[in-house]
């Protein structure tokens, strides 16, 4: 089917929406000489004119005004679209009506989603049609969860034979610089964390619902309990992830496993240089994870965003200046073994493999790098992900679909760096 526009972005307005936008039409200025037409989408026009006029005058740019209230208009932007970036959130409110559209019209589509109640819930509803309809529906194609999926297949590459990989762990960092640490977040991001606080039980009645998907133990050995510890190693107190890079690293897995390809465990972990911010961490997420459960106290954690999260967050978001001096690292250790002869005797992992992702402020600078690439990797290597998933659509995780492309060296020379210790 013949599309009007090769790729739109939804939400081109808000705080990542625009960045996302600006660098879009910039890529494909400077790499394809603006041979892909855009379309930037949202409710209100003049504040999508204005987006407009920031972007690379190059690229051909049309506006499209759809909001997620209106069924005709979030239609007619999927039909003219062969993709959408979804920069809308939180999800579990605006996501499923794109979703549902796409797969009607057999769209492509992106999101920068790290809500795991949203993304399997998608996966779980949505599967069967899109891949009927000759779509992919892939979340979390942003700093949520791209770094842990790629970065673990990354690390499995590693292994040489004979050697066995067993489980990866990750560790990240994130490095504030001379940031003045106040409002690093925007509130969309901690009004998504409110609600996935809120609606656990949700996540698992999904999860019931859609089956196991285990993989697996190589010498029955596993990634260590996913409970806060002092990692020794890193100097560093390490608590589990709380996004959604466990989950869906754990979906890549399992599909990669089903592909007879590489697959193994995997633990998701933060690392918190100092005591104190350790245990203030560890206040502010028990209180907000109390005072969701509520109502009425729901409503006044998403009030006051930057007094609940001890300044973590804000309306506003962070300044340019706080971007330009933030950075992460995320560290992965591959445990595995030299040989099969180890694992049949039962001993212990020999093999440590060491590996890096890093770049730029995660949430908003390195997120839109992320999803850019990304598109522009899946319309140019459509026929190796066809090939290689066996069907022309469904919905699935970013390590599932990139696996057989170049992705890695992209993102790489973009600056969100894979590297060997």
């Amino acid at each position: 089917m013949s599309r009007t526009y090769d790729f739109t972005v939804f939400g081109a307005t808000g705080f990542t929406g625009e960045k996302i936008a600006k660098l879009l039409s910039e890529k494909i200025t400077s790499r394809y000489n603006g041979a892909f037409k855009i379309a930037i989408s949202g409710r209100n026009y003049g504040k999508l004119e204005k987006v407009k006029a920031t972007m690379d005058d190059t690229v051909s740019v049309d506006i499209l005004v759809a909001d997620v209230q209106d069924e005709n208009s979030i239609s007619e932007m999927t039909r003219q679209s062969s993709m959408i970036i979804n920069c809308v959130g939180p999800y579990r409110y605006y996501g499923e009506q794109i979703v549902k559209s796409c797969v009607e019209n057999g769209t492509h589509y992106m999101d920068i989603s790290g809500e795991p109640e949203f993304i399997e819930n998608m996966e779980l509803k949505y599967k069967k049609a899109a891949a009927e309809n000759n779509c992919f529906i892939v979340s979390g194609v942003g700093f949520d969860s791209v770094p842990a999926d790629l970065g673990c297949i990354f690390t499995q590459r590693q292994f040489e034979h004979p050697n066995i990989p067993a489980y990866v762990e990750s560790f990240l960092t994130v490095d504030t610089g001379e940031s003045t640490g106040k409002g690093a977040g925007h509130y969309a991001t901690y009004e998504s964390a409110v609600m996935g606080f809120a609606n656990q039980h949700k996540l698992k009645a999904i999860r019931k619902k859609a089956g196991s998907k285990r993989i697996p133990l190589v010498g029955g050995v596993r990634p260590r309990t996913l409970k806060p510890f002092y990692n020794t190693e890193r100097k560093a107190y390490s608590i589990p992830f709380p996004g959604s890079d466990p989950s869906i690293v754990k979906r890549t897995q399992y599909f990669l496993h089903q592909k007879n390809e590489t697959a193994t465990p995997y633990g998701s972990f933060f690392d918190i240089q100092s005591s104190r911010n350790f245990y203030l961490m560890g206040l502010v997420a028990s209180v907000v994870a109390m005072l969701a459960k509520f109502r009425p106290t729901r409503n006044l954690l998403l009030r006051h965003p930057e007094f609940f999260s001890a300044g973590g967050f804000s309306h506003e978001g962070p300044s340019e200046e706080d971007m330009a001096n933030t950075s992460f690292k995320m560290d992965f250790f591959g445990r595995g073994f030299s040989n099969s002869s180890r694992v049949e005797a039962g001993e212990e992992p020999d093999v440590i493999i060491k590996t890096r992702v890093h770049g730029p402020e995660p949430g908003y600078v390195a997120c839109s790098i992320i999803i850019v690439e990304s598109a522009l990797c899946f319309t140019e290597s459509l026929d190796d992900i066809v090939k290689f998933v066996g069907e022309k659509g469904g919905v699935l995780t970013a390590g599932s679909v990139f696996y057989p492309t170049d992705l890695i060296e992209r993102l790489d020379s973009a600056g969100v760096h894979f590297d060997v210790l």
